[in-house]
This record gives structure tokens, C-alpha cells and sequence, in this order.
């Protein structure tokens, strides 16, 4: 039952990952946490993001503005640095409490933000970027989802192509920090190769009709279906 559920949860967040390019790492670690322990929940999440990540990047690398997307690359490294110190000094009851609020509150502004994504954001909002990044580098190394804050403030500022262009670059290289930091820090999968390989599988063809129904459904329709699903597991994680 346990696998099955494994194997579920994987297809349907990397069906997210190539509808918006954004999203397993929210689905997968609050839902097998409770089947794992968190730092190989998160390694694990890391991996297949960073695999999945690539086959996506390897499509749409020639469509990212790589001048702009860099600079959000540096700071997420700098966060992530920071991030995985954390996770090996704080309890993980506490970390798991923290990432049920982020995904809480995430859900929330994804409701109301919806529909499609607005204007290019200028002046002091433009620079925000910044703080953004580094913040959703210290998630991201301390939970393995370094997501909602960078997803939301280019939610705001970029239309829906560039925006999930954008992001599939962003995470990839931020879950390749996170695999070399956890590497360094001595943070460990227990998983065997086999099942490892059938995670693989069913990541490949969750991406696969993800990406087939990118352009199929309507982008508020499915942020508000993802946005209920996403309370179950984060309600779970603080009670």
C-alpha cells in the first residue's frame, strides 16, 4: 500500500511539474514523510526534481531569458547553502510544522492568483528578486521545496510561458545545489536501486501527460484544483 501510494504521488506531481513547471517537491515530501523519515523524503524529492528538472530544461533552454534567470540562480545557491545547515540543526518536528504553514499559505495566494499572470514588476519590486531568490534558496536547502516564494512573486510579474520556462531553469539548478549540499552534509537516501528505478518511471510519464495537457487546460482551473489538493497533506504535517 505504502508503494502504491509512493507511486501515485509521484505521477501526480511531476504531472504538475510539466503542466506548470513548478510543484513536486510540494506534493511529494508532505505526502511521504509520513512513510519516510523527512532528510531522505526531501533527498529523494530532490533527486527526481533534479531529474526531471534536465528533461524539461533540455526542451525549453533556447526560450529562457538566461541574463535575468541567472541572477536568481547565484542567490538561490547562496540560500541553499544556508537552507541545508538547517536542516541538519533543527528538529524536523519543527521543520515539518513550518512546511505545513508555507504550503498553507501558498495555497491560499494560488487561489486567489489564479488566472493568468500580469506585468513585467519595475523599480523596487523588480529588485525584490533578489530577496526572493535567497529566501527560496534557504527553504529549498532546509526543506527541499524552495518553491512558494519564488513561484509567487514571478506569478505576479510574468505571463504564463516565460513563467514556467523560467522556473524549470530555476529548480533544476537549485535542486542540483541541494543534492551536492545534502552530498556534503552527509545526508543519505535509503532507498534500493529498484524502487528507485520505478519512481524514475513513473516521474517520466507523470511529466509526459503533464506536458501534453499544458496547453489542453485552463491554467485557473487547475492552479485551484492543485491549490486544494496541496491542504490535505500540509493540514497533516502541522497536526
Amino acid at each position: 500500500m505504502t508503494l502504491l501510494v509512493s507511486l501515485v504521488t509521484i505521477f501526480f506531481a511531476y504531472f504538475v511539474k510539466g503542466f506548470s513547471g513548478f510543484g513536486p517537491s510540494l506534493i511529494i515530501i508532505p505526502v511521504l514523510s509520513q512513510f519516510m523519515p523527512l532528510d531522505s523524503t526531501i533527498y529523494l524529492a530532490t533527486i527526481l526534481d533534479l531529474a526531471g528538472g534536465l528533461i524539461l530544461l533540455l526542451q525549453v533552454h533556447h526560450l529562457i531569458p538566461w541574463k535575468r534567470t541567472s541572477v536568481v540562480i547565484i542567490f538561490m545557491l547562496f540560500g541553499t547553502w544556508a537552507g541545508t545547515y538547517l536542516l541538519k540543526s533543527l528538529p524536523h518536528g519543527l521543520i515539518e510544522k513550518m512546511l505545513g504553514v508555507i504550503i498553507i499559505l501558498f495555497v491560499i495566494v494560488l487561489w486567489w492568483k489564479s488566472a493568468e499572470t500580469g506585468a513585467e514588476m519595475t523599480g523596487w519590486k523588480k529588485k525584490m528578486i533578489y530577496l526572493v531568490s535567497l529566501v527560496s534558496g534557504i527553504l529549498g536547502g532546509m526543506m527541499g521545496i524552495s518553491g512558494p516564494p519564488i513561484v509567487l512573486y514571478m506569478k505576479f510579474s510574468r505571463d504564463k510561458t516565460v513563467f514556467r520556462n523560467e522556473l524549470i531553469a530555476i529548480f533544476a539548478f537549485a535542486a542540483a545545489f541541494r543534492l551536492l549540499f545534502y552530498w556534503l552534509m552527509d545526508i543519505n537516501l535509503m532507498l534500493s536501486g529498484n524502487r528507485m528505478v520505478l519512481f524514475g518511471l513513473f516521474m517520466l510519464f507523470g511529466l509526459l501527460v503533464g506536458q501534453v495537457s499544458h496547453s489542453r487546460v485552463a491554467e485557473e482551473t487547475f492552479n485551484k484544483t492543485v491549490a486544494l489538493l496541496l491542504l490535505v497533506p500540509a493540514l497533516n504535517l502541522i497536526f
